[in-house]
């Protein structure tokens, strides 16, 4: 993985530099502590922590980590449903051999046991709740079918003259026409969910790159945390406590970096509440949304090359809503793992899709209660995060009328604000057309070799 490439370049440098300070505090005469210690890693999320566990695994202790929230985990539990322990997110684990999905040696290394979920249990209905599985389950066949014929045609050298093509583009080579809400919902349930985007604006490149010739669709079944009921929440908790011990002062929460000084001689971190932390290198973890903000100050300003690395790419917009029900809802047949409401409205599940009109999933099935998760992307995921709750609220129970074909009691909802929080700016990173591998060591490239940078962003090789 490249944060084992991270640490191993911060282990080497620090071999070749001078020997390591004793973390130590001196008051200075503006009143504001100042910190040293060895490696000062900037973000506690899933990247941060899997450098300091990485850093002490291999015998260097002399780090610390600030985190400006209140606990670790970063994007991955970043909205927790008040009185019920779950996050917005749920973990699937993309298993199959080869596939290049960090979470799945992770949840090995956790030992986190799995259930499988066939993507393909579903019930379909449309806006006047009527059954329109069969027809989904053609339009998938169909989309499989295409996809299949991009892989082969991938694989045999069809599209290698080509810099890149948008995933829209290639689909219509190979014989996919969207042209139907049924169309529209299987695509975007399909392939936009998981890229944040349209397919239009989707890379085929990268498509290729996390697929492959093996293709997604071709994949019924995919690997779901059983006990994780909690989401990541588990994974993070077994991060944390592999090399962090209770109120470890090697962690500092509440604490948020706003201006960054680097030389060659090391680095220095000044926070909001005034401290000032200096080390001889530092791990830059934090969201590529709060880079290309500009929310934090670097002194000097980062070369130009670096700049363009960080503002090329961009971060796509995802919103998760958690339903509670007090009460087990049933549809008129079995309870499927998940039902898909299409909307006839065109772009449905695209940028202006109805927040209603996407997959839902009820959580766990053990518990006295109903949790579900709906999920919005782009512009309809900004509009659910920013509109009065209220209106989220009959806009959801409007669809699970439907859904269920009853009226059902008012539930509890919660909003994911991934996208407008200040620690995220978004759902996750997206890689636009014509992305390459150099665009890519850019990102991940050092600085004067102490500023090191890690995440989400950084890791992928074209």
């Amino acid at each position: 993985m490249f944060l084992q490439g991270v640490v191993g370049l911060l282990l080497l440098f620090s071999c070749q530099h001078r020997p390591s300070l004793a973390e130590h505090e001196d008051e200075h005469e503006d009143g504001h502590t100042k910190s040293r210690v060895r490696v000062l890693v900037l973000g506690g999320g899933l990247a941060g922590l899997q450098v300091g566990q990485t850093l002490h695994d291999a015998g260097m202790t002399d780090f610390l980590i600030l985190e400006a929230n209140g606990r670790v985990g970063g994007r991955m539990i970043a909205n927790i449903l008040p009185g019920v322990p779950a996050t917005s997110s749920f973990f699937v684990v993309d298993n199959r051999p080869g596939a290049p999905n960090p979470f799945a040696k992770l949840a090995d290394y956790c030992n986190l046991a799995y259930a499988e979920a066939d993507w393909l249990d579903f019930r379909a209905l449309d806006d006047v709740g009527a059954d329109t599985t069969m027809e989904v389950h053609t339009g998938l066949e169909k989309l499989d079918e295409a996809l299949g014929r991009l892989a082969d045609g991938w694989a045999d050298g069809d599209l290698q003259g080509l810099d890149d093509i948008s995933l829209e583009g290639a689909l219509r080579l190979y014989g996919w026409h969207p042209t139907t809400p049924i169309d529209w919902a299987v695509e975007h349930w399909w392939l936009s969910i998981d890229f944040l985007a349209d397919t239009s604006q989707i890379s085929c490149r990268h498509y290729m790159y996390l697929y492959g010739n093996d293709g997604y669709s071709a994949h019924e079944t995919f690997q779901v945390v059983r006990n994780s009921y909690f989401g990541n929440l588990d994974l993070v908790n077994c991060l944390h406590n592999s090399f962090l011990t209770p109120n470890d002062p090697r962690l500092k929460l509440n604490t948020t970096v706003t201006g960054i000084r680097y030389s060659d001689s090391g680095v220095a971190v000044s926070t909001a509440d005034g401290v000032q932390y200096e080390a001889d290198y530092a791990v830059l973890t934090f969201s590529l949304g709060v880079l290309q903000q500009g929310d934090v100050t670097f002194t000097p300003e980062l070369p130009f090359w670096k700049r363009v690395a960080i503002n090329e790419f961009l971060m796509g917009y995802l919103t998760y809503i958690l339903v509670k029900f007090n009460e087990t809802l049933r549809s008129a047949t079995r309870p499927h793992y998940r039902h898909m409401y299409v909307s006839p409205i065109p772009g449905v599940f695209h940028w202006n899709a109805e927040v209603v009109s996407v997959v839902e999933q009820q959580l766990n099935h053990t518990q006295p209660f109903a949790l579900y998760r709906l999920w919005a992307t782009e512009d309809e995921a900004v509009r659910v995060e920013t509109q009065a709750l209220e209106i989220t609220k009959r806009e959801v129970m409007d669809v699970y009328g439907k859904i269920f074909n009853s009226t059902v009691p008012e539930p509890e909802v919660f909003v994911s604000n991934i996208n407008t929080d200040p620690l995220f700016y978004g759902g996750g990173p997206r890689f636009p057309l014509g992305t390459t591998n150099k665009d890519f060591d850019d990102l991940r490239a050092p600085v004067s070799d102490r500023l090191f940078f890690a995440g989400d962003a950084y890791q992928v090789n074209l």
